[in-house]
């Protein structure tokens, strides 16, 4: 995310906190900061930076005004009342960006997986590792809106709307129980909060996490029999994406119990098979310990694009993964 400090910050006396500012983005290169160079070499403001800052800067102007042309995210003003000024700045951009998942404990194997081998951008995995990304626990979907409130009111004494300094992205789970499954009501709530807010957000095209696990290390999980596992392998990719890995079909007495869309759904599927998915994974600590096994060796970029291939989007890991780097 390109920084634009605009010249008018540096005229005498200049903006307090702009070292400050400057040594945000600067520090292990966080931003590629813009100022420009040639209107403000001069002013005191300037000379006064460390002489490494103002070498570092040089550099940057130089290299953001010969390279691809991208557009400033956040521009730093000490005139126009529609930008941020310093203060508003210093707090907008030290803090991390949140990726709000419905239970990041768990929630996130699956993005740590992505990071790690659906991008070669070694941005996203640096920003982890230096606390400029982190996952937040949303406490459910129900919770979202809430977690996100929350984090507003924390930028109530400064002088824009609260949700402007927000720097979140959510992810949420379809929690759909066939492909054409109507979204849920309480998402449409939601979803309207989150863009009243300005919160980019995301809606899985599967399921759940869970369904994201590839083939291939499902077949190797212990704690699971192996004719659920046989059972689970022998759906379909599209059945698997939207079948509830844990409470199966919540061991109903017989297939007329499901509704007529999910019972045509998993029509293929044979009365065998179907018992043992019927009675769920039946695996002790399933929902701390399953997606655990997105650590597995058997998880890499091939197996994770395998799963996702037949998808509506088959980039949809990596797209989410891309507009993620637009917000850092």
């Amino acid at each position: 995310m390109v920084v634009e400090i605009l010249g008018d910050i540096f005229i005498t006396p200049p903006a307090f906190g702009l070292d400050h500012l400057i040594q945000i983005c600067l520090y292990k290169a966080r931003y590629p900061l813009l100022i420009p160079i040639n209107k403000v070499r001069k002013c005191k403001a300037f000379t006064e930076l460390r002489q490494s800052d103002c070498l570092a800067l040089e550099q940057q102007f130089n290299a953001i005004i010969q390279g691809v042309k991208k557009v400033p995210k956040v521009k730093i003003s000490g005139t126009d009342s529609r930008l941020f000024d310093v203060e508003e700045g210093i707090w907008y951009l030290s803090q991390p960006l949140s990726i709000v998942l419905e239970n990041s404990l768990n929630d996130e194997y699956l993005w740590k997986a992505a990071i790690k081998f659906l991008t070669t951008d070694k941005l996203l995995q640096n920003a982890v590792n230096n606390g400029w990304l982190h996952f937040e626990n949303g406490g459910g979907c129900g919770n979202v809106a809430n977690v996100v409130e929350a984090k507003s009111k924390s930028f109530e004494a400064l002088p824009k709307n609260n949700y402007r300094y927000l720097r979140c992205y959510v992810i949420l789970d379809s929690d759909k129980d066939y492909p054409t499954s109507p979204q849920k009501s309480s998402y449409d709530v939601l979803l309207d909060k989150l863009d009243e807010m300005d919160v980019f957000v995301h809606i899985l095209e599967k399921r759940s996490m869970e369904n994201y696990l590839p083939d291939e290390t499902f077949a190797t999980i212990s704690g699971i029999s192996q004719a659920y596992r046989e059972a689970y392998l022998a759906l379909t990719p599209l059945q698997k994406d939207f079948f509830n890995i844990h409470k199966g079909f919540k061991r109903i007495a017989s297939r007329t119990d499901l509704s007529a869309e999910v019972a045509l759904f998993f029509d293929s599927v044979s009365d065998t098979h179907f018992d043992f998915l019927n009675m769920g994974a039946e695996m002790a600590n399933f929902k701390s310990d399953f997606p655990t096994f997105m650590e597995d060796h058997h998880v890499h970029k091939t197996t994770l694009k395998n799963r996702v291939a037949h998808q509506r989007d088959p980039d949809e890991l990596e797209n989410v993964l891309n507009e993620i780097v637009e917000l850092l």
